[in-house]
């Protein structure tokens, strides 16, 4: 048996996912401790909160540390590096092997979309520190991109950004991730959706700060495309 634990957001949550589906096709079987149950729904692993933990497990952490952003360190990226950290060394792919949950949900959606092309994403993150500041894309840039879309945008999650329809605290996680898996694209900064589009192989747009690059914080300056993205997607920096 394997217990894995990753970090507390949902992207990380994504990232232990499909190591955990990784990891069952070689008929290992594996529990996951995890604030987020939902984003399990149908892995097929043994899912417990995090409360559950004795101390007695044989804990792997599927986390990317601080230290992968460091020049010194060899450029693995983030999700290969969580591999790593749990101690897989062999090739993961970041799938996530998603059905859809609530089909009528995602009805709802394309009815409304009336043949649009749909297009899912989260307004930017509030963010804290000095460092993720450094690291977010301009707010002017990332509103401008979104305004240009032709597509029926969904909005998920808080913070401002033009839609047709917003679905901001509406949503399960799993009709979230219904939603994503159902679109034709996908935007965002790096976040979980930009991550679930990838585990889903939806088309994305991922967006950058280029006043990043200059950023004297090394971890902050090497939280590049290459380092976020595991699958080809198109990117975009905020100068654009």
């Amino acid at each position: 048996m394997l217990d894995l634990i990753a970090a507390k957001g949902l992207g990380d949550a994504i990232y232990m996912r499909a190591l955990a589906l990784h990891l069952r096709k070689r008929c290992e079987p594996v529990t996951v401790f995890t604030g987020w149950p939902d984003a399990f729904l149908g892995s097929g692993v043994t899912v417990k909160p995090l409360s559950a933990r004795t101390g007695a497990e044989d804990i792997r952490h599927c986390k990317y540390c601080l230290h992968c952003r460091m020049p010194e360190v060899p450029a693995y990226g983030m999700f290969e590096m969580a591999c790593r950290q749990a101690g897989v060394l062999d090739p993961v792919e970041l799938r996530a092997d998603w059905s859809v949950t609530d089909q009528s949900f995602v009805k709802m959606v394309k009815q409304r979309a009336a043949g649009r092309p749909v297009l899912v994403y989260q307004p930017l993150k509030a963010v804290s520190g000095v460092e993720q500041k450094l690291a977010q894309p301009r707010a002017a840039a990332y509103l401008r991109w979104l305004e240009k879309s032709d597509h029926y945008r969904v909005k998920i999650g808080q913070g401002d950004g033009p839609c047709e329809l917003d679905l901001t605290g509406r949503t399960t996680v799993a009709q979230a991730f219904d939603v994503a898996s159902a679109a034709d694209l996908i935007f965002g900064e790096p976040c979980y959706l930009i991550t679930l589009a990838q585990a889903t192989d939806k088309p994305y747009a991922c967006m950058f700060a280029r006043a990043a690059q200059d950023a004297v914080q090394s971890r902050v300056r090497n939280l590049t495309p290459e380092r976020f993205l595991a699958k080809p997607g198109t990117v975009l920096y905020d100068d654009c």
